[in-house]
């Protein structure tokens, strides 16, 4: 008789069943705090989850808070907004740069609709990720390299100046 792991604990009230398995609430926060995702915001526009350093443990302030209402400047609330109202309207994900991105440590901001099991839209989901590991990665697999394009206009340093970074990311 072939031993279903899965059947076998599938009552087990300390696993919650998953639309592909189960996992213990320890095992979704040690999960999620190992990924890059970030944040998570229902239907109704309401933050439920933010990403902390694992060796912190509070609630932020913001939890349960509309979706960009903490923010300071009212330009990025603004934006917050555009980018909740596109990922409702259909749009799958919204990626954006951060400011302070030079041509080697390169963060992108990914904002994901989520979908429940019938496609409706049932939030969004943030990750925050360095992709220049990933292209070099890609180049050095690849054999590949990237050149600089002289008639892009965009001016993005070579390293962080303004906070005294210095190293190399790797």
């Amino acid at each position: 008789m072939k031993d279903n792991w899965l059947e076998q604990n599938s009552n087990n009230k300390d696993y919650i069943r998953l639309n592909a398995g189960l996992m213990t609430i320890n095992e979704i926060d040690n999960f999620l705090n190992s990924t890059s995702v970030l944040s998570f915001v229902d239907s109704d526009k309401r933050l439920h989850y933010y990403k902390q350093p694992v060796n912190l443990n509070y609630s932020p302030d913001e939890i349960g808070q509309e979706f960009g209402t903490y923010l300071q400047d009212p330009d990025k609330v603004n934006e917050a907004n555009k980018i909740f109202a596109e990922l409702k309207a259909g749009k799958k994900v919204i990626y954006k740069g951060n400011s302070g991105n030079t041509k080697k440590h390169f963060v992108v901001d990914s904002y994901y609709r989520i979908e429940d099991q019938d496609s409706h839209f049932a939030g969004i989901g943030i990750e925050s990720q360095d992709i220049y590991p990933l292209v070099k990665f890609y180049l050095r697999a690849t054999g590949q390299s990237l050149v600089d394009d002289p008639d892009n206009e965009v001016d993005i340093p070579e390293v962080d100046t303004s906070t005294g970074a210095s190293e190399e990311w790797t």
